[in-house]
C-alpha cells in the first residue's frame, strides 16, 4: 500500500471516528426538537414528581441546559406554568430536574434521572454510576455530575 493510500484509509477510518462521537449541540428555542425532548421528560416527571393530579395550568419547562449527541439528551429544567410562573411545591417537588434521555423510534423519553436535592454519598454515587446507562455519551453527563462519578468510578 503506497503512502496515498494509508494516508487516505487513515483520514477515512478517523471521520468515521468522528462521526461515531457525535458533535454535542442545544436544539434551537422553539424547535420541533425541542418540543419531542420537552413531550419525552413530561411523562417521567407527572409519573414521578407531580403531587397533584389536576394542575390549574399545562406544565412547562424552563430550560437550564438542554444537549443533544446522536440520539442522547441531556435534560436541566425546572417546571413552570404554561403562563411562566413557577410551581410551588403544592403541586411539584423543589427541584431541578436533571434528565437523561434516549429517542428510539422517533419518541424520546428519561432513561436515566439525575435529580437530586443534596449531593449523594460516595456510596450512592457508586451506586448511581453502576446504574448508569453505559451507551450514554460521557461527555453530555452535566460537569457536577461526570466529577463526582469520575471520582467514584
Amino acid at each position: 500500500m503506497n503512502t496515498k493510500t494509508r494516508i487516505c484509509a487513515w483520514l477515512i477510518a478517523l471521520s468515521g471516528m468522528v462521526y461515531a462521537g457525535g458533535e454535542q449541540y442545544t436544539p434551537q428555542l422553539g424547535s420541533k426538537e425541542r418540543k419531542a425532548i420537552c413531550d419525552g421528560a413530561r411523562p417521567f416527571v407527572f409519573q414521578n414528581y407531580i403531587f397533584s393530579k389536576k394542575l390549574p395550568q399545562p406544565l412547562l419547562f424552563q430550560i437550564h441546559r438542554i444537549r443533544v449527541s446522536g440520539n442522547y439528551c441531556s435534560f436541566e429544567a425546572v417546571p413552570v406554568f404554561k403562563n411562566g410562573t413557577a410551581m410551588d411545591t403544592d403541586y411539584v417537588m423543589d427541584i431541578v430536574f436533571n434528565f437523561c434521555l434516549k429517542k428510539s423510534g422517533g419518541t424520546w423519553r428519561v432513561i436515566y434521572d439525575l435529580s437530586s436535592t443534596d449531593v449523594p454519598s460516595d456510596a450512592e454515587l457508586k451506586r448511581m454510576w453502576n446504574d448508569f446507562p453505559k451507551d450514554f455519551p460521557h461527555r453530555l453527563i452535566p460537569e457536577f455530575w461526570r466529577n463526582h462519578f469520575d471520582r467514584v468510578k
